[in-house]
């Protein structure tokens, strides 16, 4: 169960659809074009409804005659379809549903535009992602493709806000090359408050920030693509976002990192559309990549999730892109 998909019971399938090709796991529905936000939610398995109550606790031998009381100003979140509860949040909180978050992608384009490629809810349906295809591409040198994508995900538990991340996908490789640039310009967060709702009507203002950060993404990839690099180089660079540097140092280094940086250097060297740009720095950065999003060992689809979009992954790609960008 390392995918951590929702199972829906009423519908008997996990809560995830793509685009085309099976993800890792091979669950959930496969469609053959992109969908609409209307035809999305529901190949996702996401069209339930999240409510907000209050919470009780129920004592275990009765005082005063009173079996329980209510808490004051905690309240837990659960499914109306299934009941199941999801988690336990404050006066505050508010629920964003589903299809609102879905709404944040119709204020991009039309809700009637095929652009949403897969979508899904992990756990007990307390975390959603979506991502969809935005128009046009970064277009490099030998038709090498790069799709522009929009990554949302949100939870119904309280535990993290809305997100939204622009997400490049090199179409040679199927790689997600998700870049936390330094600035963090390709990110939005949104607190669940009652001003969530204004707040996922930004769609436009988005899309202007999406059309500045492939700009700046562009130029990085063709300054990359135009600059060799050498394996004592490629060595430096992984040695150092890597390694701490006592073990630098002392040259003591445990079999775990050994281990990872040997993948790397095969993803790089060999790697699925790695013959494209060999020898220069944009081949080392897809290989970094390849490693992180199809050889990286994680707990589970969740912590994959996280640490490719926000976590530990997510940090090294970008570090390693600034040292390579020098």
């Amino acid at each position: 169960m390392g995918h951590n998909l929702n199972y829906n019971e009423h519908l008997g399938r996990h809560a995830f659809f793509s685009r085309k090709e099976k993800a890792w796991h091979g669950l959930g529905v496969i469609v053959e074009h992109a969908l609409t936000s209307e035809e999305a939610i529901v190949a996702a398995g996401l069209d339930y409804t999240v409510a907000k109550g209050a919470t009780y606790v129920k004592y275990d031998t009765p005082i005063s005659g009173i079996k329980g009381k209510v808490l004051p100003n905690v309240f837990g979140t659960y499914r109306t379809d299934t009941g199941d509860v999801l988690g336990a949040v404050g006066k505050q909180y508010e629920v964003i549903q589903n299809k609102d978050a879905f709404s944040f992608f119709d204020n991009i384009v039309s809700s009637k535009e095929a652009i949403f490629e897969t979508a899904g809810a992990l756990g007990k349906g307390e975390t959603i992602f979506i991502t969809a295809k935005l128009p046009s591409y970064i277009q490099l040198e030998n038709n090498d493709l790069i799709d522009k994508y929009l990554l949302l995900t949100s939870s119904h538990d309280g535990s993290r806000a809305i997100s939204a991340m622009i997400t490049p996908i090199r179409v040679v490789c199927n790689n997600t090359l998700n870049v936390a640039l330094s600035n963090n310009t390709n990110r939005i967060y949104i607190k669940h408050t009652k001003s969530a709702h204004e707040k996922l009507k930004i769609g436009a203002e988005l899309m202007g920030l999406t059309n500045k950060y492939f700009e700046t993404f562009q130029d990085v990839l063709n300054k990359l693509k135009s600059e060799p690099i050498t394996e004592p180089e490629i060595n430096l660079i992984l040695e150092t976002n890597i390694l701490s540097p006592k073990e630098i140092e002392e040259g003591n280094i445990s079999l775990a990192k050994h281990n990872m940086i040997v993948d790397i250097m095969d993803n790089i060297e060999s790697g699925i559309g790695q013959e494209l740009y060999r020898g220069t720095k944009l081949w080392v950065f897809n290989g970094v990549s390849t490693y992180i999003n199809n050889a990286a060992k994680y707990k589970n689809n969740e912590d994959k999730f996280q640490s490719i979009t926000n976590g530990k992954s997510a940090k090294l790609l970008n570090n390693i892109l600034i040292d390579l960008m020098q």
